[in-house]
């Protein structure tokens, strides 16, 4: 990205995608930039980082891995002034119960 690269009036539409999710201890699941409600170029060059790498981590490509039990925002940078954040809750799997007959 340029430093050049002009911020969208309609900056406030784009969002990722997914807006949140809930994922298990290994799990993955690949964010991306929406701007279809916007006029600017798809793909939208951005940093990605996770604020709690012990719980999440982000690669260059948006692909977002589950370390541990938590929670941890994913962010997407494309200016110092243009950031969007999803939220990433990281919990147990659910004991399955066996049922006796």
């Amino acid at each position: 990205m340029a430093e050049s690269d002009p911020v969208p009036d309609c900056v406030g539409d784009v969002a990722l995608v997914p807006g949140s999710v809930v994922l298990a201890l290994g799990d993955t699941v690949r964010v991306r930039v929406d701007v279809s409600s916007c006029a600017m170029p798809s793909p939208v060059a951005v940093t990605w980082a996770s604020s709690n790498s012990n719980v999440a981590v982000v690669d260059a490509s948006g692909l977002v891995t589950a370390k541990a039990n938590g929670s941890a925002a994913i962010i997407a940078t494309h200016s110092p002034d243009t950031k969007w954040a999803m939220a990433v809750n990281v919990a147990p799997p659910r004991p399955s119960h066996a049922v006796s007959r």
